[in-house]
C-alpha cells in the first residue's frame, strides 16, 4: 500500500463528481433527448432526472445558468484555444459540428430571446479563458499590448461567438473545418496585431 495519497481522489470528491455528472446527464437528456427549450427546463426537472434533491443541486450550483456555464467548461476551453499557436483543431471542428447538431439550443442560449442572461456570461467566461492564453503568449514574447489584455480578450471572444452566430443563423454552406480555420486565423491575427 502506497503512503502517498495526494493524487488519489477522496470519496467526497468522487461523490461530488458523480453528482455533477448526474446533473449534466439529466440536463443533456432534457435538451437533446426530450427536445426541451432551455427556457422550459426547470431546476425541478433536472433534479428529478438526476435523482437528487433540490438542496443537493444548490450545493453545487447557484442557478440553472451556473450549471449551464459549468457544463460548457470544456467547450469554452476549446474555443479559447483558437488564439494559441497550436489550437486543438480536431476538438474545435468536433465542437462546431456539435453546435450544428444542437442548433436550436445554441441559438437560444447565445442569441435567442432568452439569451439576455446566458449570452453575456458565456462571453465573459470565454474572454476570461482567452485572456489567460494572451497573458501566457505575451509573457513568452515580451510584448507590450496596445490595449489592456482584458479588452483584447473581450474583442476576440465576441468575434468568435459572432462568427458562430452568423454561421448558425444563416444559410451558409461552410463546413465546421472551414469555420474552425477561420476562427483560429482571426483570433491569432488579432492577438498578433494587438500584442505589438
Amino acid at each position: 500500500m502506497s503512503g502517498n495519497h495526494k493524487n488519489e481522489p477522496h470519496d467526497g470528491d468522487r461523490r461530488q463528481r458523480r453528482t455533477r455528472d448526474a446533473i449534466f446527464s439529466a440536463f443533456r437528456g432534457l435538451i437533446v433527448g426530450h427536445r426541451r427549450r432551455y427556457a422550459e427546463v426547470r431546476v425541478d426537472d433536472i433534479v428529478a432526472g438526476a435523482a437528487i434533491g433540490r438542496s443537493t443541486f444548490y450545493e453545487h450550483y447557484k442557478s440553472k445558468d451556473d450549471m449551464l456555464l459549468a457544463s460548457m467548461t470544456d467547450m469554452l476551453d476549446v474555443l479559447a484555444g483558437a488564439v494559441t499557436d497550436q489550437p486543438d483543431m480536431p476538438h474545435l471542428e468536433e465542437l462546431l459540428a456539435h453546435f450544428v447538431d444542437v442548433r436550436p439550443f445554441a441559438r437560444e442560449v447565445l442569441w435567442g430571446p432568452t439569451s439576455q442572461h446566458t449570452a453575456p456570461r458565456v462571453t465573459r467566461e470565454l474572454a476570461r479563458r482567452v485572456e489567460a492564453h494572451l497573458r501566457q503568449r505575451g509573457a513568452t514574447r515580451s510584448c507590450s499590448p496596445i490595449i489592456p489584455l482584458e479588452l483584447m480578450a473581450a474583442q476576440i471572444a465576441e468575434a468568435q461567438l459572432a462568427l458562430v452566430r452568423a454561421w448558425l443563423s444563416g444559410d451558409s454552406k461552410a463546413e465546421p473545418a472551414s469555420v474552425a480555420e477561420a476562427m483560429c486565423r482571426s483570433a491569432r491575427s488579432t492577438a498578433l496585431a494587438l500584442l505589438a
